[in-house]
Formats: C-alpha cells, sequence, structure tokens
C-alpha cells in the first residue's frame, strides 16, 4: 500500500510537467503562425491594393480619352476606389477618378 502513494508523489508532477511543456510548446507554435500569418496578409493586401490602382488608373485612361463614362462603367469604378480607398490607397488615384467622374454618362455628339 505505501508504494501508491510513492507512484502518484512521483508520477502526478512528472505528468503535470510534462503537460506544461507541452502546452507552452503548442503556444509558441501557434504564435509563431498566427505572426506569420498576419505578416502575409499585410503583404496580401498590399499587393491587391497594387492589382486595384493599376485596374483604376487604365480604366480612367481609357475612358478619359473616349471623352464619356457610362454608368455602368461609373458604377464599376466607385466600387474598385471605395475598395482602394479601405485597403489604404490614393498615391493621387484620387484625381484621376475625379476626372473620370466628371465625364458625361453618353458620348456628345
Amino acid at each position: 500500500m505505501e508504494i501508491i502513494p510513492i507512484v502518484l508523489n512521483w508520477l502526478v508532477p512528472t505528468l503535470l510537467t510534462a503537460i506544461c511543456g507541452f502546452m507552452a510548446k503548442l503556444y509558441k507554435n501557434n504564435k509563431n503562425m498566427l505572426n506569420k500569418i498576419n505578416s502575409d496578409n499585410g503583404e496580401f493586401k498590399d499587393s491587391i491594393r497594387l492589382l486595384l490602382r493599376s485596374q483604376i488608373v487604365g480604366k480612367c485612361e481609357q475612358w478619359l480619352d473616349v471623352g464619356y463614362l457610362p454608368n455602368s462603367v461609373r458604377s464599376c469604378l466607385e466600387d474598385m476606389f471605395e475598395e482602394y480607398t479601405k485597403l489604404g490607397g490614393n498615391h493621387g488615384v484620387n484625381f484621376l477618378v475625379e476626372q473620370c467622374f466628371e465625364l458625361p454618362p453618353k458620348k456628345e455628339e
């Protein structure tokens, strides 16, 4: 009967130490993984912002050359510019978009 308390006195602290060590390692691994995901997320946002900027500039230049901006394109351009600004973009694109929005919706003859 004396062997059970001795085993329990030895086994319980050993198991608790092992469990705490395992949990600390899991926490560290998850923290590293979350940091990597957050940095990747920032790079992803930057990439999306650059793609949107390219699309906005291309569309604006195209329709400024044509001389009018159809309502369907205007709506699309508004949506793209809204998302672009949510991602932190501006860089002079605002001026170009405003010029486009001043165009008439139909070709003037």
